[in-house]
């Protein structure tokens, strides 16, 4: 049998489905098939920019999946005292990524972000543009994402079995095999979480798109 779980925009990717059968040790599971949304380009900035004197204001861009996305979110932020103001436009084409002021204020880049969109410097004065050569591809800081079972005896890390189930690539290649549980449950939880080049797991990750997938079981 195949069960599917489902996970709506802006929830966490954390899954309970309460079961009206309990999975026992008896029971295998894998990952059957995947519905997921694109892997984050970058986990985001906190404290991105900054503006305003003598009281600084601080706005965080959120995980974003392509240079056009960031482009959204940065083209949304706006000084909320009245008037609201847009304090930045941005432009990509592909190729050539623009970030530009206007007559309203300065604006300071967190140096994170400096780097990442390789500017010359985390101040832009007012009338300012800068511009440089983004690439989507190549700025990619996400591997795959893992999906996590609670009770399973998973994938063997040469020491332990983890809660490991299966990783999922980009392009929706599944690499995992038939696991175990280690003791009967009631209630599955699933967690869907992605994975940095580096290797650090992103705990907390709120699903950007509705995404689903399945899982089959048997005894």
């Amino acid at each position: 049998m195949i069960l599917n779980v489902e996970c709506a925009i802006d929830e966490l990717t954390v899954f309970n489905v309460k079961l009206q059968n309990p999975f026992t040790s008896k029971h295998w599971i894998r990952l059957k098939y995947t519905h997921l949304p694109p892997l984050p380009l970058h986990n985001g900035f906190d404290g991105a920019i900054s503006f305003g004197y003598p009281e600084t204001t601080s706005l965080d861009i959120p995980p974003f999946s392509s240079i056009e996305e960031l482009c959204d979110i940065l083209n949304g932020f706006r000084d909320n005292r009245t008037p609201a103001e847009q304090l930045l436009w941005a432009f990509y084409d592909g190729r050539e990524f623009e970030l530009c002021t206007g007559s309203y204020m300065p604006v300071v880049l967190h140096q994170d972000l400096v780097d990442f969109l390789k500017m010359p410097s985390a101040l832009m004065a007012t009338h300012t543009c800068w511009s440089s050569a983004l690439f989507n591809d190549r700025l990619k800081s996400f591997s795959h994402w893992n999906v996590y079972v609670k009770n399973l005896k998973g994938m063997y890390d040469g020491r332990v079995h983890s809660e490991l189930l299966a990783k999922v690539r980009d392009d929706g290649v599944i690499y995992g095999d038939v696991h175990r549980f280690e003791s009967d449950i009631r209630n599955l939880q699933v967690r869907l979480i992605p994975v940095q080049k580096d290797g650090v797991i992103v705990e907390g990750y709120t699903a950007k798109a509705n995404l689903s997938f399945g899982l089959e079981f048997g005894v």
